[in-house]
C-alpha cells in the first residue's frame, strides 16, 4: 500500500469518526432541545396551575371580605332599626302609664317584689308612679329619675335585688325581638 493509500484511509477514517461524532452531537443536541422543551413545558403548566390558585385565593379573600362587608352593613342597619324601635316604645311609654294596664302591671311587680324579697323591700319608681304604689308600711318606697317605668327593689339588707325597670324589660326581650324582626324582613 502506498503512501496515499494510506493517507486516503486515514483521511476516510477521520471522515467517518467526524461524520459519526456529528451524527452523535446531532442526536444529543436533539435530546438536549426535547428536554428543554419539556422542562419549559412543565414549569409553564406549574406556573400557570400555582397562578390560578392564587388567584382563585385572591378571589376567594375578595369574596369573603365583601361578604364580611356586607353582612357588617346589613347587622348595623337592623341594629339602627331596632334600636329606633325601640326609642319609639320609649317615647311612647309614658302614655301607657297612664293606663290602668299599667297600674295592673305595676301592682303585679310589686306584689312579686315583695313576695320574693320579703319584708323591709325598698321598691324604686319614676317619680309619676309613686302615687300607683300599693305596699304595705314596712315597706319603703324611693323614686329615681333614671326609671322610665317599671320598679327596682331591694331586700332589707340590699343584699338581693330586683329589676324589673323598661329599660331591663326591653333588653331582656331584645333579641326574641331581632328574631322576629328577621322574620319579617326576609
Amino acid at each position: 500500500m502506498a503512501m496515499e493509500d494510506i493517507i486516503s484511509k486515514i483521511k476516510e477514517n477521520a471522515n467517518a469518526e467526524i461524520e459519526k461524532a456529528n451524527s452523535d452531537a446531532e442526536s444529543k443536541i436533539q435530546q438536549i432541545n426535547t428536554e428543554k422543551s419539556k422542562t419549559i413545558s412543565d414549569y409553564q403548566s406549574q406556573m400557570e396551575a400555582k397562578l390560578k390558585i392564587e388567584l382563585q385565593q385572591i378571589k376567594s379573600q375578595s369574596d369573603s371580605k365583601a361578604n364580611i362587608d356586607s353582612r357588617s352593613i346589613y347587622n348595623k342597619a337592623l341594629e339602627e332599626k331596632l334600636n329606633e324601635g325601640f326609642k319609639t316604645i320609649q317615647d311612647n311609654f309614658s302614655d301607657f302609664c297612664k293606663t290602668d294596664a299599667y297600674k295592673d302591671i305595676l301592682g303585679s311587680l310589686v306584689k312579686e317584689a315583695l313576695k320574693e324579697l320579703g319584708s323591709g323591700t325598698t321598691i324604686i319608681v319614676n317619680p309619676r308612679d309613686k302615687d300607683l304604689i300599693k305596699a304595705p308600711k314596712t315597706s319603703k318606697i324611693k323614686v329615681d329619675e333614671s326609671i322610665s317605668g317599671g320598679i327596682r327593689a331591694l331586700s332589707k339588707d340590699g343584699s338581693m335585688g330586683i329589676d324589673e325597670t323598661l329599660n331591663d324589660i326591653l333588653d331582656s326581650v331584645k333579641d326574641k325581638i331581632a328574631i322576629e324582626f328577621l322574620k319579617f324582613i326576609k
